[in-house]
Formats: structure tokens, C-alpha cells, sequence
């Protein structure tokens, strides 16, 4: 390739020569790219609207439905068409990551849109953009840190639910890309952030919600996801069919739960206890070993495996196939994200949802009750 450079007046233009970078070259750059672990991104915060009040209002099994519902439309929003990832899960949201800031406005919206008409979750959105240190595991962005990372946590706490709300970086970035969806600004104003050492004052940006589509990187429009009712019984149809089941088998439903945090899940272990199942807690896969060779030679049960995505989660659930446990995943939002591009092998179900954890369990029996396992 030979541009021609704009000569001043009087002079002779002159090729300038660029020539394609070689494998080395390419090698040279990726390799310095991943030893300074740092990149410029938009980082997005989510906050669901009164949690806590949530939980109280619904009880815990009509809320662990409903956070599951919210769980699974912030993570198909966010990550379609492999537009961005999700980070990390704050519990009653997510910390997620573009390398757009145009389609982590786009994407924010869908979300607000998918949302737009359930009676109970309603979220804010909060977006800045910038250099961040990463932290990534077989290619994947496991973490990120700095100083846009806070900024993004601060704007989004400032943003009314239902709302989303940027930087001024994310607005200047993303608005001529952004033109053709029909996304209007509004400006805030300066805001002072809190939580830094210097006075940090921010012009911030709402894009209305009130459009029913984003437009995505390819320009096509993004689906909105659809709300299907859901019983704020189904954990418990779901238990009462274990427990019905259980009833009329001829062995122990025995689950040997590998967990590294057990006591996030205490309460979904005494429901499906309650329910009849056996439970074997442990907290690493050392520990699961034994007890999995084990179950070969006890014909009184019939063992299924459910697991985090801890430490070595590969050879974990290598582990249960290879002695014939049935394997379940039961992890966070991101946990199961980084899952499902690595692709560890050895489950029949991943999931971060506890009707979705319940309901695989019951279909896990039910085909063993079926063939005479059980």
C-alpha cells in the first residue's frame, strides 16, 4: 500500500510505503499487550431498585425467581452477538465491560426496554469509559480495577431507576455512532462524584428509555426480550414434585455439593433437604474425590454432583463423569458466562438460577426414576 502524502505547493508528492505487519510483529504486539494488562473500556453498572425491600415483600423463594429472571436479562442484554461480558455480579447487579462505548449505551437500553413493563425490577445504568487495569483467565476478562471502574459505580448511583446514565467521555464517544437509532441526550449538568481524593466534577448524559430498540454494532436491530409469567410458587411446585418423587423411590437422592462460599446457598440446601435429598457438602475437589469413588459401591443411593466454578473447575467436573455422576453447575452470572466460552466439559446443566438449579436437579432424578436408578 503506497498513500500519497499532500505535498506543500511547488513540491513532489511522495509515496509513503506501509507494509503489512508480520506474524512476529503481530506476536510482538499481542504478547506486549497482555504483559501491560491494561486497556481502555466502557465499564457499566446495574442496581436493581429496592433489593432488600424486594425480598422482604416476596419471601426468599419468590424473590430467588425473580432475581433469576433479572440475572437472565442483564446477561443476554449485555453479552449478545458477543457485544460485551459480564465482570462480576454486585449481587443485585452487574459490573460489565465493552470495548464500545456505543454498544454499552445500545446495550443499556435494551436492557431498560426489556424492563420496561414488569411490575416488580426496575434498574438504574451507570456508564464511564477509560483506562483500566484487567485481570483476565484463559483469555477472559475476570476483573477489572481503577479509577473509571469507581467513577462508573458513582454515576451509576446517582442515575434514577429506570434511567441510564454516562459520562461525558461515553456521550462524546458514542453520540455519532448512536445518530441513526433516534437516541436523544440529555444534559445534566456538572455533578461532583464522591468517593475520590480530588475534586472531580462530571457532565453526565441520560439517553431517554422510551425507544423500544437499540441499534447493535451491526446495525441491526437488537431483540428485546420477552416477559413470560412465572408463579411466585414455582420453587415450591418444583420441590413438592422432588419430594413426590423421592417418595416413591428405592434409593437415597444423595447430592454431593462442591462449594468454595457454602453459605451464600444454605437456604436452597435446606429447601432441597426439606425436600428429601441428602446433601454431602465439601469445598474443594481433594475433598470430593473420596467421596465420589465411593458412591460406586453404595447401592442404598443414587448420586448426582452439583458444583461452583472454583478452583480447578475442569477436572472437578471431570470427576463426576468419569465415575458417572451426573454434573450440575451452580454458579454466579459471570461464573457461568466464562464457562460457556471455555466450554469445561462434564455437565448437563450451567446455570446461576436456583428454579433453573431445582428443575435440573428434578429432571436429573426423574430420567434416573425413569430407567430404574432410582
Amino acid at each position: 500500500m503506497k498513500p500519497w502524502t499532500t505535498p506543500p505547493t511547488g513540491e513532489t508528492a511522495v509515496p509513503m510505503t506501509i507494509d503489512p505487519l508480520t506474524p512476529a510483529a503481530i506476536q510482538r504486539t499481542d504478547e506486549y499487550r497482555r504483559r501491560k494488562r491494561a486497556a481502555v473500556l466502557a465499564i457499566l453498572f446495574t442496581d436493581l431498585e429496592n433489593s432488600t425491600g424486594l425480598r422482604e415483600r416476596l419471601g426468599e423463594q419468590a424473590y430467588e425467581v425473580l432475581r433469576e429472571e433479572h440475572d437472565g436479562v442483564l446477561s443476554r442484554s449485555i453479552t449478545a452477538e458477543d457485544g460485551g461480558a459480564v465482570v462480576a455480579s454486585t449481587g443485585d447487579g452487574v459490573l460489565a465491560v465493552f470495548s464500545e462505548p456505543s454498544t454499552a449505551v445500545s446495550r443499556a437500553l435494551v436492557i431498560q426496554q426489556a424492563l420496561h413493563h414488569h411490575p416488580l425490577l426496575r434498574v438504574r445504568v451507570g456508564i464511564d469509559t477509560g483506562q483500566v487495569s484487567e485481570e483476565r483467565a484463559g483469555g477472559i476478562v475476570v476483573g477489572v480495577f481503577g479509577r473509571h471502574v469507581n467513577r462508573a459505580a458513582r454515576i451509576q448511583a446517582l442515575a434514577k431507576p429506570t434511567h441510564v446514565l454516562t459520562s461525558f467521555q461515553v456521550y462524546d464517544c458514542a453520540v455519532g455512532w448512536l445518530l441513526s437509532t433516534g437516541i436523544r441526550w440529555h444534559n445534566h449538568g456538572m455533578v461532583r462524584l464522591k468517593g475520590f481524593d480530588v475534586q472531580l466534577w462530571q457532565k453526565l448524559y441520560q439517553p431517554p428509555t422510551r425507544f423500544a430498540l437499540a441499534a447493535t454494532p451491526s446495525g441491526d436491530q437488537a431483540e428485546v426480550p420477552r416477559w413470560q409469567d412465572k408463579s411466585p410458587n414455582e420453587l415450591s411446585l418444583i420441590l413438592s414434585q422432588v419430594s413426590t418423587l423421592l417418595g416413591r423411590s428405592r434409593r437415597r437422592a444423595s447430592l454431593l455439593w462442591v462449594d468454595a462460599a457454602p453459605e451464600g446457598n444454605a437456604v436452597i440446601r435446606r429447601w432441597m433437604e426439606e425436600a428429601g435429598c441428602q446433601i454431602t457438602l465439601v469445598g474443594s475437589t481433594d475433598e470430593a474425590k473420596p467421596l465420589v469413588a465411593r458412591q460406586r459401591y453404595n447401592d442404598s443411593n443414587y448420586y448426582l454432583g452439583i458444583s461452583d466454578l472454583g478452583e480447578n473447575p475442569t477436572n472437578r467436573l471431570r470427576l463426576f463423569r468419569e465415575h458417572g455422576v451426573p454434573g450440575i453447575v451452580f454458579a454466579s452470572v459471570q461464573d457461568v458466562a466464562h464457562y460457556r466460552v471455555t466450554g469445561a466439559p462434564g455437565v448437563v446443566l450451567c446455570t446461576s438460577g436456583t428454579a433453573s438449579l431445582l428443575n435440573g436437579v428434578y429432571e436429573c432424578l426423574a430420567i434416573a426414576a425413569s430407567s430404574g436408578e432410582l
